[in-house]
């Protein structure tokens, strides 16, 4: 009478490797496909930090900081590749 059991995910004793977590690269990826798309520059400090990161070997970073104008079209560009990532 008792509910099913839920299997545990990603935890056994089978030959499973963890998988890389690309997201923070993907962002990357992404933020600059849509600056192309929209034909205009990429935020450099934006760029640099992503960049950082990846190389310091972090999977995430904290929290993003922009303390320029970058107008409405870079705006766009980062909250799409934002709402894009995984």
């Amino acid at each position: 009478m008792g509910g099913k059991k839920k299997p545990e995910g990603g935890k056994g004793k089978g030959g499973a490797e963890e998988e890389e977590d690309l997201t923070t690269k993907e962002l990357l990826s992404l933020y600059r496909k849509n600056c192309s798309i929209m034909e205009i520059p990429t935020f450099h400090p934006l760029v640099k930090k992503i960049d950082e990161v990846l190389t310091e070997g972090e999977i995430k970073f904290p929290e993003i900081l922009i303390n320029e104008k970058i107008g409405e079209a870079g705006a766009r560009a980062i909250a799409n590749a934002l709402r894009t990532s995984k």
